[in-house]
């Protein structure tokens, strides 16, 4: 529990970086008492007998791991084994980093030791940021639990100097078990997980003035539609939906959900035909009185006709204790700038994880490969779409040359349409400013910064594959446009920071005028959907 008093309003405000957890695995002077790591499938730098392996495998022993070492122009977490089964290879904490609200247990277990030690989580309504904040669980010997974190742009718990602030961070549990084998120890933990999420709120936790009993939580259901006029294949089906404190009306507001740690936040994934159950919602807030939420919903779709870009927004909302809102049917007629769709490229999934590396973003120093592997500038067919491919999950500068990295997107255009044409980029995540020319330098010339307060976070850096995501819509004179071949070049600022700048697209499309009519969103109402409404101009 975490708890700020008014009376402290003779300090400064409060902020939180961490709260973690970091628990030390058992080991003699060789061997770690569990010797497998067990996290997903994600695939990791660590190759043996010519496989790379995943997130779910054996481990570094205690001995390899002392006797690594550091490698030069690299994070000092990521070091050289020397010795043991992965000699050679790079390995590191930055390469064991999830989205927490897609686990509910991680740990260790042994094959020869009979046993397994666990993370488990009952919730994550006290986890800051959402369903997208990333960080690390593992890291040679050590497992980690952070209810706050600070990495991939993720934000500080911040409490003004004269808040009275109470906030439980937790309860999660260490679980230790014993089975045949790895491989059956951590299906046991998962089983313990549902058993630990079917118990919350837990009924041995008392204190009801900050941690409410299950029959004075509130339920909202509804259900999910979406409507496209662009992409009629859109569905509801598997897209978050969740309760957090209601923002200014933009993902990339300071106080959007993507950046909220003071308060508690509720989410779950809509059934196939987007129907939903939101239970054991909070009805009173940190800071005293009764809790008031906003809803949110974004489909992270598999594919560009299920996903979508920008996010729905209804409310603000308050709940009575032990009541059940039922919201009916939502309805999120997603905006569209443009009359039709010229190209896309990606899955609007707020993650690079389609491109070229994308199942491979944890593997140490990746981009050392990069000027081996591409061009310098890059070029891109869009009516390839063999993005998966040709384009890589990072447009990052290092090792690419002494400038930025330029990625060439090339289109053909039967015809040209009078008006203004639109670019939308969605961000998985920005560092740097972006430049956008059309055709050449002396037609068309954009340098914006993506808006993302937070920009940084080195998620590349810190073998990433999102952080925070963000929408820009760049606006395209018809002029600037020919019939026939055409080429948008995506840039960096040139710049001295060629260690951290870089960009990690989540979807582009182009978009034709709208025709006579203005070209601005059409059928949009005020709490029926929310998008970023930066328009970006040459």
């Amino acid at each position: 529990m975490a708890n700020h008093p008014s009376s402290y309003s003779i300090y400064t405000n409060m902020s939180i970086h961490f709260i973690q957890m970091i628990w030390p695995v058992a080991h003699d002077s060789t061997n770690f008492l569990c010797e497998n790591m067990y996290i997903d499938k994600i695939k990791t730098g660590l190759r043996r007998n010519g496989q790379q392996q995943t997130r779910e495998a054996l481990e570094p022993t205690y001995y390899d791991a002392q006797a690594a070492v550091a490698v030069s122009n690299l994070p000092k977490e990521i070091s050289r084994l020397t010795t043991g089964i992965f000699s050679n290879q790079l390995d590191g904490k930055y390469s064991y980093n999830v989205d927490y609200a897609k686990l509910g247990t991680w740990g260790r277990a042994s094959d020869t030791n009979q046993i397994g030690e666990w993370v488990v989580l009952g919730s994550h309504e006290y986890v800051n940021n959402g369903p997208t904040v990333r960080d690390y669980v593992n890291g040679w010997g050590l497992l980690y639990m952070m209810p706050v974190g600070c990495h991939y742009n993720d934000t500080d718990v911040n409490v003004s100097r004269n808040a009275n602030w109470t906030k439980i961070f937790g309860p999660w549990a260490l679980y230790f078990n014993s089975q045949t084998n790895g491989a059956a120890a951590w299906q046991d933990a998962q089983n313990q997980t549902l058993a630990e999420q079917q118990a919350w709120p837990y009924s041995w936790l008392t204190n009801s003035t900050i941690y409410q009993p299950a029959n004075q939580r509130a339920t909202v259901t509804g259900k999910l539609v979406i409507t496209d006029r662009l992409r009629p294949g859109a569905s509801a089906a598997g897209a978050w939906v969740g309760l957090a404190a209601p923002d200014s009306g933009a993902e990339n507001a300071t106080n959007n959900w993507q950046f909220q740690s003071d308060s508690y936040q509720y989410w779950v994934r809509a059934a196939a035909d987007g129907t939903f159950s939101i239970p054991n919602i909070q009805t009173f807030s940190p800071y005293g009185g009764p809790a008031t939420y906003q809803l949110y919903a974004y489909s992270d779709g598999t594919n560009q006709a299920t996903g979508e870009i920008g996010e729905f927004s209804t409310g603000p909302f308050t709940f009575a204790s032990g009541t059940t809102t039922n919201f009916g049917t939502l309805t999120w007629n997603v905006p569209h700038r443009g009359a039709t769709v010229v190209w896309e490229i990606g899955i609007p999934n707020r993650s690079a994880e389609e491109f070229r590396h994308g199942e491979e973003f944890a593997k140490p120093a990746l981009w050392w490969n990069f000027i081996n592997e591409f061009t310098n500038p890059l070029e891109y067919n869009v009516a390839d779409r063999n993005w998966s491919n040709a384009l890589n999950y990072c447009h990052s500068v290092d090792n690419m040359a002494s400038s930025p990295w330029k990625w060439h997107l090339n289109f053909n255009l039967p015809s040209v349409k009078p008006g203004t044409y639109w670019l939308n980029i969605a961000y998985a995540t920005a560092a740097s400013h972006q430049i956008i020319r059309v055709n050449s330098d002396s037609t068309y010339v954009t340098n914006f910064v993506p808006d993302n307060t937070h920009t940084g976070a080195s998620t590349y850096y810190r073998q990433g594959i999102h952080a925070k995501y963000t929408i820009a819509h760049i606006a395209i004179p018809s002029s600037s446009l020919v019939v026939g071949t055409n080429t948008i070049t995506l840039d960096h600022e040139v710049h001295g920071d060629h260690v951290f700048a870089h960009f990690m697209y989540d979807y582009l499309d182009l978009e034709t005028p709208l025709g006579t009519a203005p070209d601005a969103p059409t059928g949009l109402t005020a709490d029926s959907f929310k998008l970023p409404e930066r328009s970006i101009s040459p």
